[in-house]
């Protein structure tokens, strides 16, 4: 299994293991996707951020929700120490706050209830990993409060009910009681807080999935795959536009929303595009002669990402027999994440 189908794996793993149905059945059955999901995710090698991350946290939360003791209890310190964990990239935290907050908890109970060695590992911790969890809330709610006067029209702030059952579960591992009043609840991504699913990753890599998730992971993804690719191409396309830069570079450039559009387009697994379809969402339909217009976006965006490159004579695209729409070079490494509510996924 390559990594990409890896990857889709996953993906599908946990929204299994967090169905709704599945969780009010019982958690154990869930428990075996979840396992089954982090061992694909932190195989070599491992897939990128987010996802080893995201398989421990929600193998972690199913292994609590059992009222664990012992080594079941240890396992989920050190999956919630691995949710919490950086990226290769250097990301921080790419999973935000809750799982070094839900950690607390349970280095909480080890340091109460486990043998004389890891009860003081556990209390030697505590203090440090409390300073994480601050730390990692000042950010989130410095990022928030920064964001909150230009958000973008289609944002969803997290629902009020999703922090409160986030403290209620908190309160059960605190407790070392059983969940099974809170079973039934939940989705893969809501309990993070993070923004709604709208957001897919693109690339020249054959069958990379497309996956819904939220744009904090999407981002971090993006990162995290450029980091194993220095000489790629990143983009990213949100409502509010969309930036560009070689991977190894740090500094975001602005770039054009339909070289953008275009781009996402040709990179994407929405299916063979006919020549109408594809300059409507790049273009549109309004305005005069849509069909110069569009020619213009390729002949632009070509001249363009020569000089992002700084390889004048790269080809970007390529044309094959039989087909009217050209195709992104399979010589090249491309990668992005695109928000769906931009015209590329339709009106």
């Amino acid at each position: 299994m390559n990594d990409e189908a890896r990857r889709a794996e996953v993906a599908d793993l946990l929204r299994k293991c967090t169905d709704k149905k599945l969780l009010r059945g019982g958690t154990w059955s869930a428990t075996e996707d979840a396992e089954r999901a982090h061992e694909l995710a932190t195989a070599e090698p491992e897939l990128p951020t987010p996802w080893p991350q995201l398989a421990a946290y929600r193998l972690a939360h199913l292994i609590l929700r059992g009222a664990p003791t012992g080594d079941e209890l240890m396992r989920a310190d050190e999956l919630l120490a691995r949710a919490s964990g950086d990226g290769k990239s250097g990301v921080g935290n790419p999973l935000g706050p809750l799982p070094l907050l839900y950690r607390l908890a349970v280095l909480h109970r080890l340091a109460s209830e486990a043998p004389r060695p890891e009860s003081q590992r556990a209390r030697a911790e505590l203090p440090k990993a409390l300073d994480q969890a601050r730390d990692a809330v000042l950010r989130r709610l410095a990022v928030d409060e920064s964001q909150s006067g230009r958000r973008s029209a289609g944002y969803q702030r997290p629902q009020v009910q999703h922090g409160l059952f986030n403290m209620l579960e908190l309160s059960t591992y605190f407790m070392g009681s059983t969940t099974q009043n809170l079973e039934g609840i939940g989705s893969v991504y809501e309990d993070l807080m993070l923004d709604s699913e709208q957001w897919r990753m693109v690339g020249t890599v054959p069958g990379i999935a497309d996956i819904r998730m939220p744009r904090q992971l999407a981002l971090v993804e993006l990162d995290e795959r450029g980091s194993a690719h220095p000489d790629a191409v990143l983009f990213r396309l949100g409502l509010a536009g969309a930036q560009w830069r070689v991977a190894s570079k740090s500094e975001w450039r602005v770039m054009n929303a339909d070289h953008a559009r275009l781009l996402g387009c040709l990179l994407g697994t929405s299916g063979e595009w006919s020549t109408e379809r594809l300059r409507a969402q790049v273009v549109g339909t309004d305005g005069e002669d849509p069909d110069a217009r569009f020619r213009q976006v390729m002949a632009r965006l070509k001249s363009a990402f020569r000089e992002l490159t700084g390889r004048p004579d790269v080809e970007l695209f390529v044309r094959e027999p039989g087909h009217r729409i050209p195709r992104v070079s399979a010589n090249l490494t491309i990668f992005g994440a695109v928000d769906r509510r931009t015209r590329l996924y339709g009106r």
